[in-house]
């Protein structure tokens, strides 16, 4: 006989199985704002000042990113400054979209719908 989950679950199941219609009589009781917030601040990555950091440098400075991020912008540039002339414009755009994935795309799209200026580096067939 086929079971649909691992061994080790069946007996979680099982108890799950046996409190199913008291647990369907019931309705839980609403969490409150502050109990809302309390659970946002406890388990909720953005609600957690810890894994946030202030932008130190550029437009943003003062502002609050995740870590990870602000490392990255503190970090050295991985360009090779010998070949990149920063006191000329090579390309002059309304909106910079990173990444060709459904979200890139869909941005990528609505920008086009929207006539942002835009240079089509690697355009999709479909444009």
């Amino acid at each position: 006989m086929y079971a649909p989950y691992p061994e080790n679950m069946m007996e979680s199941i099982k108890k799950v199985e046996a409190t199913r219609a008291a647990r369907m009589a019931t309705e839980p009781r609403r969490l409150t704002a502050e109990e809302k917030d309390d659970l946002l601040a406890k388990f909720h990555p953005d609600y957690n000042s810890d894994s946030f950091a202030e932008i130190k440098v550029g437009p943003n400075k003062g502002q609050k990113a995740p870590i990870e991020l602000a490392n990255m912008l503190h970090s050295t540039s991985r360009l090779m400054t010998d070949n990149v002339d920063l006191s000329k414009i090579d390309y002059d755009v309304d909106v910079l979209v990173i990444g060709g994935g459904g979200a890139g795309s869909s941005c990528a799209i609505e920008a086009h719908n929207g006539r942002c200026k835009r240079h089509d580096r690697y355009q999709a067939p479909y444009w």
